[in-house]
Formats: C-alpha cells, sequence, structure tokens
C-alpha cells in the first residue's frame, strides 16, 4: 500500500470528474469534458496527455481506452480487437442511437444508449452474451439501464427501475445470489434487492481472481483480491459480496451491510476510504484491485503496492 498520490498533469490540475483504470491503463475525465490518457503501455504515455474533443464518459481495459464524446459517439485508444490506434478510433455500435455511458475490463467493453439499451462486446464471461463476441451488439434480456460495471470475471447493471442484474462468473460469491456459482453468461435479476425492495443506485464490481493469492508479507495480510461486488442504495448505505481477506480467501456469497469506518477496514483492508456512510452518495470502483473512489464531499485516490 502506497498511500494517496499526486498525478501530474501538463499545466493547471484539472478538476477530475471521473478516474478509470485497468492493470496498466488509466484514463480521466474532467468537468470540462476533456480526457486524459496515460499508462505503461507503449501506446500511452506515462503521464496523463489530453485527447482531442469533448467526451462524456470513459473507461479503462486491457491496453485500451474506450470514451463517448458529447456526440454520443464511442471511441477507443490503443489496442482492442483489430482496432490499434493512438488517436481516438470510431467504435461501431448496433444501431444508430447516441451512446451516454461506458464501462470497460480486460476485453470487455459495456456502452449504454440514450434510451438505456446496453451493447457489449468482448469475453463470455462479462459481455452478458454468452459467447465471447467481437462485434458490439445489443444485451439480449437486459431492460432499460440507468448504470453499468464491468470487473474481470462479473458484470453489473442498474435498470431504470433500481433493480441489480448481474452475470459472469460467480465462483467466489461475488454475484451476491446466495450460493456460488461458476457461469451465469446472460443477466439475470438479483433477487437480495428486489426481495428487500431496495432501490439500488450505484454498483461496481472489482477485478480479482476466483481463488487470489494471500501474501503474508502484505500490509495487513492481503495480497491480491478477489472479485467482489459493491452496491448502494438509495437510503445510502453500501453492501458487499465477494471474496474477502478478513479470514483468508473465503467467500461470502450474501451481501453483508456495511455501516462503519471500523467494519469497511475490517472486511477489505482499505484504510481511510469511507468517513461517514450517512453522506455516501454512489461510488466508483474501478476493475483495478485496490484503487476506489468514493463520491462523499470530495474524492480520494488510493493506488495499489
Amino acid at each position: 500500500y502506497m498511500g494517496p498520490a499526486d498525478i501530474q498533469f501538463a499545466g493547471a490540475t484539472p478538476k477530475i470528474q471521473k478516474v478509470d483504470i485497468d492493470s496498466t491503463v488509466f484514463c480521466a475525465l474532467d468537468v470540462e469534458g476533456k480526457l486524459w490518457v496515460w499508462g505503461l503501455s507503449n501506446d500511452f504515455s506515462k503521464q496523463p496527455v489530453s485527447v482531442r474533443g469533448v467526451y462524456q464518459d470513459c473507461a479503462a481495459g486491457h491496453l485500451f481506452i474506450a470514451a463517448i464524446n458529447t456526440d454520443g459517439a464511442a471511441f477507443t485508444i490503443g489496442k482492442w480487437g483489430s482496432s490499434h490506434a493512438v488517436c481516438p478510433s470510431p467504435m461501431s455500435v448496433e444501431g444508430s442511437k447516441p451512446l451516454k455511458i461506458v464501462s470497460a475490463c480486460g476485453t470487455t467493453i459495456i456502452v449504454v444508449d440514450r434510451d438505456g439499451f446496453a451493447y457489449s462486446a468482448g469475453d463470455s464471461l462479462t459481455c452478458g452474451h454468452g459467447r465471447a463476441t467481437a462485434v458490439m451488439t445489443r444485451v439480449a434480456g437486459l431492460p432499460s439501464v440507468s448504470c453499468v460495471s464491468v470487473g474481470s470475471r462479473h458484470a453489473a447493471a442498474i435498470a431504470c427501475d433500481g433493480g441489480l442484474w448481474v452475470w459472469g462468473d460467480g465462483i467466489s460469491g461475488n454475484l451476491g445470489i446466495g450460493r456460488r456459482v461458476r457461469e451465469m453468461l446472460v443477466p439475470s435479476l438479483n433477487p437480495f434487492f428486489a426481495e428487500r425492495k431496495l432501490v439500488v443506485t450505484s454498483v461496481g464490481c472489482t477485478r480479482g481472481q476466483p481463488r487470489p493469492k494471500r501474501l503474508e508479507s502484505a500490509p495487513f495480510r492481503a495480497g491480491q483480491e478477489g472479485p467482489r461486488l459493491h452496491v448502494v442504495t438509495e437510503d445510502g448505505r453500501l453492501w458487499i459480496s465477494g471474496t474477502s481477506h478478513m479470514e483468508g480467501s473465503a467467500a461470502f456469497c450474501k451481501f453483508l451491510i456495511i455501516s462503519g469506518t471500523s467494519q469497511i477496514a475490517e472486511q477489505t483492508h482499505w484504510i481511510n476510504l469511507l468517513m461517514d456512510t450517512s453522506t455516501l452518495r454512489g461510488l466508483t470502483f474501478s476493475s483495478c484491485m485496490e484503487l476506489c473512489i468514493f463520491s462523499l464531499k470530495g474524492m480520494q485516490f488510493f493506488y495499489p503496492s
């Protein structure tokens, strides 16, 4: 654990509204709609560089950045599928409706149009089609959604009625359906929140392995984390399901409600991330194992060692 660190931008530091990371690629969107990208691969500078155009959303995948401009068009930068470009390359998406939301992890990209319909391409675990595909097509069976999140082994979306839909590899309990399931490759309504009539307002899927390594010498005896699902409900409560290192690599298959700072630190071995759950309105979990941003009164950045 390295603690918080400042990102060095050229010129005046912009006011950032969103940031995302996957493995070695980073992206950030400032309040003026300027997209900043950087990373450790050969296609990216090691310091943030602005990309031409004005954007409304962005996401990081393995060796690429996906972004949507204010006209609703989608682009990729870096290496994704057959596209390999250091400048924004247009992404072909089924249909012609303007897009508004993008999420990515690994080789999967999911976009949402202004009517709330989701389109995706990528690996079989997370694209939601039941099979791997390189063509951005509509995710069948998924209703109109207001939010989507892709992790390395699972994905989730919030329907416009506040219901939570999940799919992917849930062997670590990270789908929150009350049992472990190896492959649930098409979207399914999560029963936990539906049965309790809880409205979901934010969701984040983390990156991780189904059987993460335990590093005894690592800070907080954490090591590599497994996949988890993090949910915020309308009443401001945070819920987590997936792999915990509190007792080794055991997984919990049902949602645990987190109501205080001490429980956050104990369950997930994060430090100083959540100050007051009563102020929690939303969250953004990148696909990286440890980096999280909580939308509280401000933003905090935490980097993995």
